[in-house]
Order: C-alpha cells, then sequence, then structure tokens
C-alpha cells in the first residue's frame, strides 16, 4: 500500500509541476495575471 501510495502522490505531482510549468509559458503571453 506504501508503494502505490507514493506513486500515486509522485503522479499527482509531476502533473501539477507540468501544469504549473504550462501556465507560466502561457503567463508571459498574457501579461494580465502575473505574478511578478
Amino acid at each position: 500500500l506504501k508503494q502505490t501510495d507514493d506513486a500515486e502522490r509522485r503522479r499527482v505531482h509531476s502533473i501539477a509541476l507540468a501544469a504549473w510549468l504550462n501556465y507560466l509559458l502561457d503567463d508571459t503571453n498574457d501579461g494580465t495575471e502575473s505574478m511578478g
């Protein structure tokens, strides 16, 4: 159970990281909601 839990957490984390990077790349085009 612990192995599957770690794998699931790692999968969710990688998805969240990819979404965050995608957001950052999109943000350069828009500029209306930049976090800088």
